[in-house]
């Protein structure tokens, strides 16, 4: 749904991320150039402009999703996974903890 807006960083930042509590999960269309472009979308996300976060958040995972077949949406996509950044001591998990 990022996709949809001129300024997505904007509405990610300021009004999904105060309703979360540990993780954002974001899905958008990745490298989506004219003339493939969706005309309902007003940005492109590629790999110069996906922050690696904020001063609140920290990206903590990324995968690129190749073209499904029979998806509404043709093209690939990108999962972006974001977790606020006063959790980081929790990510510090060791194997004797597993």
């Amino acid at each position: 749904m990022l996709e949809h807006f001129r300024s997505p960083y904007e509405v990610l930042w300021n009004v999904l991320a105060p309703h979360a509590r540990r993780y954002l999960v974001v899905v958008v269309p990745y490298r989506e150039y004219m003339p493939r472009r969706c005309p309902e979308h007003e940005y492109t996300f590629c790999r110069d402009n996906i922050p690696m976060g904020n001063d609140g958040w920290q990206c903590v995972g990324f995968t690129v999703v190749d073209e499904i077949p029979d998806k509404v949406f043709n093209g690939r996509e990108c999962i972006i996974t974001f977790a606020r950044r006063d959790l980081e001591q929790s990510w510090m998990v060791k194997l004797s903890d597993v």
